[in-house]
């Protein structure tokens, strides 16, 4: 049975990875687009692509990572969604003060701090997202 469970963690965390790296990667496209096809500058553009990949993420995690596919209420939807970008706050506010010092203070290549700070946060969104978003209830 704890064969089943480990088989079972490891193919969830695999998900995770997998949809993990495409939210990172729509992070990175959306500031890559804001940064340099709509000139926003790099705090603003950080915020921007953060909000879109964590509601892409929300979604996935929700549906594909954790296969969580019911909410009696919208209001229970909603009310997960917030609490979900609330925690996502603390990675997003991370990566927008590691964008801001690296690149704009340092001058450090944007989309090298960009990547290596999302990898980081990765990691940490995977711990607060299996221990308190997603975690499956008793029955």
């Amino acid at each position: 049975m704890q064969n089943m469970e480990s088989k079972k963690d490891f193919f969830e965390a695999l998900r995770y990875v997998i949809w993990g790296v495409l939210a990172a990667l729509i992070n990175v496209f959306f500031y890559y687009c804001f940064t340099r096809f709509l000139h926003i500058n790099t705090v603003l553009s950080t915020a921007f692509a953060w909000l879109v990949a964590n509601l892409f993420a929300f979604w996935v995690n929700k549906v594909f990572v954790f296969k969580l596919r019911s909410y009696v209420r919208v209001s229970a939807l909603l009310f997960s969604c917030f609490y979900f970008l609330l925690s996502r706050l603390i990675s997003g506010l991370c990566d927008t003060l590691a964008m801001f010092y690296f690149v704009d203070v340092l001058h450090c290549k944007d989309m090298v701090i960009k990547v290596t700070v999302g990898a980081f946060l990765g990691i940490l969104n995977y711990i607060l997202g299996k221990t308190i978003f997603f975690k499956k209830r008793e029955e």
